[in-house]
């Protein structure tokens, strides 16, 4: 059993290629949304490593009578109907101001011999902070981390709230019928409804077991994996089940150095159990699950 496990992991280790080369970071065209009539400009960004590619978008939509002029971001690729990919995929809150109520003040594209991507700042009312996208050299994972401006002043951050929502292997299905679990180190989160991450919980895996990728699903792509840091927050809280939606929660110390999110999403389509072997391959998970 070990060797057939090891097997199905060096095949796709290999797929995915070896990462001899440096990550690149670039600004792109994209047409997403174009024509929907109450957005603006977008921007788009491209951090890429050989074959692994992620997609970071800024979007400007308009003023409307209920909504004041919001900017949400998203990760359309590497996959457009599922993973991070809602816009506003991060509502970071800092002292009860929203990220989606403001504009970046700026970006800035970097790249390194061993770190590739973009650095966004942003200034909520006097707290200034910085949000990071990039890759690095080591794993084919999106790193995103968020850390105050040294240009603050003591104490400008009192209330930090980080929110995100996660879409694992497939969107689009009749509310109420999907069956979404995660597994961490520690256990496995197969009930619906709220729970609270604790500190074992360092990484998750999220997958469907009802429309995860199969032959006889298509039309699905993979799972998602999240790591994170526990020891930033003073609660961390999950819901997931019978939705569409995994949601976090994360109320993080207000004076953190740095709030970091790996997330691995990819273009090819993986059962969940090829994603487990996957992950185990590069050393991020320990042992796969049973296949579901």
């Amino acid at each position: 059993m070990k060797k057939c496990f090891l097997s199905a992991a060096f095949v796709l280790v290999c797929c995915f290629g070896s990462f001899a080369e440096a990550p690149e970071a670039k600004e792109v065209q994209r047409t997403y949304h174009k024509h929907h009539k109450t957005y603006g400009q977008g921007k788009y960004y491209q951090i890429s490593r050989e074959n692994m590619s992620y997609l970071i978008y800024f979007q400007w939509v308009q003023a409307t009578q209920k909504n004041d002029q919001q900017v949400l971001i998203g990760l359309p690729e590497p996959s457009f109907w599922s993973g991070f990919n809602r816009r506003g995929m991060l509502n970071l809150q800092v002292n009860d101001i929203s990220i989606y109520d403001l504009e970046p003040k700026e970006i800035t594209v970097f790249n390194e011999a061993k770190q590739a991507g973009i650095n966004v700042e942003y200034n909520f009312s006097g707290a200034r902070m910085n949000l990071r996208f990039f890759m690095d050299d080591a794993q084919p994972l999106l790193h995103v981390e968020i850390t105050p401006s040294p240009k603050n002043k003591p104490g400008a951050v009192r209330k930090l709230q980080l929110d995100f929502s996660v879409d694992p292997s497939i969107t689009g299905k009749p509310h109420g019928t999907y069956k979404r679990e995660l597994l961490s180190p520690a256990r496995k989160f197969d009930r619906q409804g709220w729970a609270d991450l604790g500190p074992q919980d360092t990484s998750l895996v999220m997958y469907d077991t009802k429309y995860g990728y199969t032959k006889d699903n298509p039309k699905a792509q993979s799972p998602v994996f999240l790591r994170l840091d526990p020891s930033v927050f003073e609660k961390a809280r999950v819901h997931y089940g019978n939705a569409s939606a995994i949601s976090f929660r994360l109320t993080c110390k207000p004076d953190s150095p740095k709030i970091a999110l790996d997330i691995l999403e990819t273009r090819k389509q993986m059962t969940n159990q090829e994603f487990m072997n996957y992950l185990a391959g590069l050393k991020l998970i320990q042992a796969p699950a049973a296949e579901k």
